[in-house]
């Protein structure tokens, strides 16, 4: 399984794998808009054993991973 698919969403399970991208750091800016905002909704804890098992993965990623390498890249 490519690293592209390999933690994809539910919500994007049957979208095509996307194409590889080269960005040359020059021309390359990093536009961050407020993302533990935009995901709120998201990260907080659902209603349910059924929702909160869907989502698990999802919130654990955005606490452990996107929201910390995000942090890291701004510097």
């Amino acid at each position: 399984m490519s690293w592209k698919i390999a933690f994809r969403s539910f919500c994007h399970e049957t979208a095509e794998e996307p194409d590889d991208i080269e960005l040359v750091p020059s021309e390359t800016a990093l536009l961050v808009i407020d993302i533990q905002n935009t995901y709120v909704t998201y990260v907080e804890p659902k209603n349910g054993p059924v929702k909160q098992a869907r989502w698990k993965a999802f919130v654990e990623r955005m606490n452990k991973v996107e929201i910390l390498n995000t942090s890291a890249l701004q510097g």
